[in-house]
């Protein structure tokens, strides 16, 4: 009970909101924040002023060996205090060590509505999930659904079927952004995804930031709502985590 209630008061937390007709949307797999602070990452984020960010491989009170800087620090709520936007956390699972590690979004928008929900597998591996914002902008909706998939290629085929399945039931403008482990050249995602086009620039690679030879992070729109793509960006002058952190600006007519 107290898990749900605290993703519930985070969404029910008012700020203040102007229309506006170009949203800038943010994608990155933090890596637990092994690599920076959680200030350097906020003041990151902050800079690049987005309006949401979809945010993978987030922890909350948890203490891992490979990032102990980070110990029982609950991070989306410190990232959305250094980048000045609304925090919420998704749990996945419950660590090993104590505390939960999952996905997270930090919103310069009201959020309309949010769910967090487990992703299907067919060979056992750790639990993944899906969590599903949307929001309102002009009075039309707009529905990212944020997730960090499977190592094991038939799960994220069972995972990117239930995701495609689960946003035929919204309306209006909607992406799926984050970690899908998955490249061009393996052909699920634009097999499973067809009719929806990568926002991200063809052949720009996202793993990793040091030596960026894989696209494992994607950022997909359904193609029949209109979207206009006014600027993409794989950002490959930091390393800040393993991924690249990677920015569109987008229009809904």
């Amino acid at each position: 009970m107290k898990k749900k209630l605290f993703i519930a008061m985070m969404v029910l937390l008012p700020i203040g909101a102007t229309a506006q007709d170009t949203i800038r949307i943010m994608t990155f797999n933090l890596y637990s924040v092994a690599m920076t602070s959680l200030e350097e990452l906020g003041g990151y984020i902050k800079r690049h002023n987005p309006d949401i960010v979809a945010l993978q491989e987030v922890n909350m009170k948890t203490n891992r060996a490979d990032a102990p800087a980070q110990r029982d620090k609950n991070q989306v709520v410190e990232l959305g205090y250094y980048a000045d936007l609304l925090p919420i956390f998704a749990r996945a699972i419950d660590y090993p060590t104590g505390g939960y590690y999952g996905l997270g979004f930090l919103s310069n928008l009201p959020i309309k509505s949010i769910s967090n929900q487990p992703l299907p597998q067919v060979n056992k591996q750790e639990q993944r999930t899906v969590v599903i914002g949307q929001w309102e902008i002009n009075g039309k909706p707009l529905t990212i659904a944020n997730t960090h998939l499977c190592l094991d290629k038939k799960n994220r085929e069972v995972q990117m079927r239930f995701i495609r399945q689960q946003l035929r039931r919204t309306k209006g403008a909607k992406f799926v952004c984050g970690d899908l482990n998955s490249t061009p050249e393996e052909g699920l995602v634009p097999t499973i995804f067809r009719n929806w086009t990568d926002a991200l620039p063809e052949g720009d690679n996202t793993f990793s930031s040091w030596n960026p030879i894989y696209k494992y992070d994607w950022m997909l729109y359904e193609n029949k709502h209109g979207i206009q793509v006014i600027n993409a960006q794989v950002d490959h002058s930091v390393e800040l985590s393993d991924h690249c952190p990677c920015i569109i600006d987008i229009v809904i007519p």
